[in-house]
């Protein structure tokens, strides 16, 4: 029976591979900014935005992580997961602004956003939105 099983769950493991790759690029083990990083760069790009600028505070790359005080007044994260707090700061016209915002919602890597901020200003061009995005995404880290 139970080699049986070990088969079953065997084939199923090799059935679902592709998918266990979606999981673990959705909540990695490691922070991985860079990849969080270029993926806000294209979305910008992609909505013909300007990435005014990018901020990721301090995480734990390598080595023993230090257990972040969580900020009593943020809705928790998953048991399990570590913060990395990040946010942006992208200029553009309404309509960019509005579909960068539904294709953040929408990254395979989950965004718990805070705080947002939309702002109007003149420039050269004319009429300009500044849109300021602050949250936090998670990984697991070591178990």
């Amino acid at each position: 029976q139970k080699i049986e099983n070990l088969s079953k769950a065997r084939a199923i493991v090799n059935s679902e591979t592709p998918r266990i790759y979606l999981i673990e690029s959705a909540i990695p083990e490691s922070p991985a900014p860079e990849l969080f990083v270029r993926q806000i760069e294209g979305l910008a790009s992609k909505h013909s935005l300007k990435l005014v600028g990018e901020n990721i505070e301090e995480v734990t790359l390598v080595g023993k992580k230090e257990i972040p005080k969580e900020d009593s007044q943020l809705k928790p994260l998953p048991e399990g997961t570590s913060p990395m707090p990040i946010s942006f700061n992208v200029k553009g016209n309404y309509s960019g602004i509005i579909s960068f915002l539904d294709d953040i919602e929408n990254l395979r890597r989950p965004i718990k956003i805070d705080t947002i901020s939309i702002a109007s200003s003149d420039e050269e061009e004319g009429k300009t939105l500044s849109l300021v995005v602050s949250g936090r995404t998670v990984y697991l880290g070591e178990q």
